[in-house]
């Protein structure tokens, strides 16, 4: 007759789900060496976004400078050269207004616009001007610092009924800059942005570079002007 199979002894029983365990690679296990590793390699990647970041930054610099340098070698007069910047600037940067505003006899007159940022905003600028004691505004803060300034955001200015303006159509923050002639502001290049990101440090030293080209070409278009006229009487 068959001969029963005997019972499976404890050692040779299936684990139980107390008993079993995970193994565990050795491989799996982070080393110093590996960490260390890692790390570099992380290091490497952000070096590696910088430094596109930089090339990025450095190329569209170098597109706008020549985009300026056109548009101010083509213009015939002061605000056609004005127009160029601020058009050049905008495409560049991706702001959605900008403004000159122009020296005459002491006072910055608003001489021309480029973008829109919300009919309110163009309704107070209608006509608008800073006399030479003006404090208030983006406008008359470049004039008084000689120096790009940024307020951001801008519906911390409460002293200018045109940054409300810009505000309520969606703008962010305002970004204004001098033009400096012989140690003499001549104008006043005026943005307002509704981008939620700031500008970054190489935008800004970009806009103070091509403001010290604007003004010195501008200047000079004021000087042919004035040549042209006196030669007329």
């Amino acid at each position: 007759s068959a001969t029963p199979a005997a019972a499976p002894t404890a050692a040779a029983a299936a684990p139980t789900s107390r008993t079993r365990r995970a193994a565990i690679d050795p491989l799996d296990v982070p080393t110093p060496a590996s960490a260390a590793a890692s790390r570099r390699a992380t290091g490497r990647r952000s070096d590696d976004v910088a430094r596109e970041t930089a090339l990025a930054e450095a190329q569209r610099h170098a597109a706008t400078l020549a985009e300026v340098s056109a548009a101010l070698l083509a213009a015939a007069t002061p605000v056609d050269a004005a127009l160029g910047v601020l058009a050049a600037v905008r495409g560049a940067f991706g702001w959605a207004h900008g403004a000159y505003w122009a020296d005459d006899a002491g006072a910055l007159r608003l001489t021309v616009e480029s973008g829109t940022i919300g009919d309110a905003l163009r309704d107070v600028l209608q006509g608008a001007d800073h006399d030479a004691g003006a404090t208030d505004g983006t406008v008359a803060r470049a004039r008084l610092a000689r120096d790009l300034i940024v307020v951001d955001p801008l519906a911390a200015l409460t002293d200018c009924p045109r940054a409300a303006a810009a505000v309520q159509g969606g703008a962010v923050r305002g970004i204004a800059v001098p033009l400096v002639v012989r140690g003499d502001v001549i104008g006043v290049f005026d943005f307002a942005s509704a981008d939620a990101a700031p500008p970054t440090d190489a935008q800004l030293e970009s806009l103070r570079q091509l403001a010290r080209l604007a003004a010195t070409a501008i200047a000079r278009l004021h000087e042919l002007a004035a040549e042209r006229e006196a030669a007329l009487d």
